[in-house]
């Protein structure tokens, strides 16, 4: 049997600790689910430390095969949590294994005179 995985990299944009001013975050939460309205309750990734806020962040995930939906929320100093992103739907895309339908109409034409 093969293990079919799903591979990602993602990115977002470092976000400051108070709103629009102060440094980076404390610490990021990334979840994902297999239905986009239970992400709150979803399976925890852990992340790298923050960034500088501004900064490009990129992640790389290994997640199963299969279609996923993706999110992440910021934690700043005093404890407090963002909303959540946006959130994104990843699917693998497997291999076409199914070979074209046997042609059956095979025959002999007449010769053209």
């Amino acid at each position: 049997m093969t293990l079919l995985l799903l591979l990602l990299t993602l990115s977002w944009t470092a976000p400051h600790d108070d709103g629009s001013i102060g440094g980076a975050v404390a610490a990021y939460d990334f979840r994902y689910a297999a239905d986009s309205t239970l992400i709150a309750s979803g399976v925890s990734i852990p992340t790298g430390v923050p960034k500088a806020p501004g900064t490009l962040e990129t992640m790389s995930v290994t997640l199963p095969a299969g279609v996923w939906f993706l999110a992440l929320r910021s934690q700043d100093d005093a404890g407090n949590w963002s909303p959540w992103s946006n959130v994104i739907r990843a699917q693998d895309v497997l291999p076409d294994t199914t070979p074209p339908a046997a042609i059956t109409d095979l025959r002999v034409q007449e010769p053209v005179p």
